[in-house]
């Protein structure tokens, strides 16, 4: 009898595990990055350290579930830095979070930020790229529905260096 229970319930386990559970649904606040939803482009040249380079950049995002997800591809002619980004919202804090992992470092960039004046505010903790201990803050803001700025700053001592602004169009 018992081997026959055992079995029996295996199986009703196994049926739980396959079932899916429905998706919870997303924080109401995270509905203000609705817009970004789409395909966005755009080309720009990336400053550090004294160098330039010619970037194309081309952003998907995409809601999913609780988040809002960001696929981007920045493409410097013979190098590509792939990111999967998820910002989600805590309601506790008040403000908007993002875990973002990169081809260029090993471990994901936390960043916390809001969302004022049409634009997405979000500063990293201190991440390692490629050994360098780095913080950064982009911005995102909204100009039409098909249009936007993007900028990406790094601090370097107290002081905000930019080396990214760019205009973005959806497509």
């Amino acid at each position: 009898m018992r081997p026959l229970l055992a079995c029996l319930s295996l199986s009703i386990l196994t049926c739980f595990a396959h079932a899916q559970l429905p998706d919870l649904p997303g924080p109401e606040k995270l509905q203000e990055l609705k817009w970004l939803e789409g395909t966005w482009t755009g080309k720009t040249t990336f400053k550090m350290d004294g160098n330039e380079a010619p970037v194309k950049l081309s952003l998907v995002f995409s809601m999913e579930s609780q988040f809002l997800k960001c696929v981007s591809l920045f493409d410097f002619e013979q190098i590509h830095m792939k990111e999967t980004m998820y910002v989600g919202y805590d309601d506790e804090k008040k403000s908007f979070f993002a875990y973002t992992f990169s081809n260029f470092a090993a471990q994901p960039r936390v960043e916390h930020g809001d969302f004022v004046s049409d634009a997405l505010t979000l500063i990293s903790d201190p991440w390692n790229v490629m050994g360098n201990s780095m913080t950064s803050r982009t911005v995102i803001k909204k100009v039409s529905d098909t249009k936007a700025t993007m900028s990406v700053e790094f601090k370097v001592d107290d002081k905000w260096d930019q080396a990214l602004s760019a205009e973005l169009a959806k497509s």
